[in-house]
């Protein structure tokens, strides 16, 4: 079964979907710890999610950096951890989201690509 994965982020959050805080237990784990985590250093540490040489523009550093710590927390694979994340609303909520989203992130190899980009997250 091919699953599709959305090319561009933020665009189908419409205003009429519900927030995954209002859904999610806030005890949860997860929530606990996303709210614990200071995101904004890794954007700094990590830079603009921009790419520089044009084209697509990267992935979020939350994104990007939350997919990292579920696959090594919960030993996944690069493709394990996009397609559990897509079923997973504590997982999206983590790695950033504000509603529940449909599609992967990313394409399941892209994640491959940043261990370059974001060599603090490599083991």
């Amino acid at each position: 079964m091919s699953r599709r994965f959305r090319p561009q982020r933020g665009a189908s959050s419409g205003n009429n979907r519900v927030l995954l805080q209002e859904q999610l237990n806030l005890e949860h784990p997860l929530v606990k710890l996303s709210q614990a985590i200071e995101w904004r250093e890794f954007e700094a540490e990590f830079g603009n999610p921009m790419s520089r040489e044009g084209g697509r523009p990267a992935l979020p550093s939350r994104l990007m950096v939350g997919l990292h710590y579920l696959k090594a927390l919960y030993d996944e694979s690069d493709e394990s951890v996009v397609a559990k994340w897509v079923e997973n609303p504590y997982w999206q909520y983590f790695c950033g989201e504000k509603t529940f989203q449909h599609e992967l992130p990313c394409h399941p190899t892209s994640s491959l690509g940043h261990k370059f980009r974001y060599p603090y997250l490599c083991g």
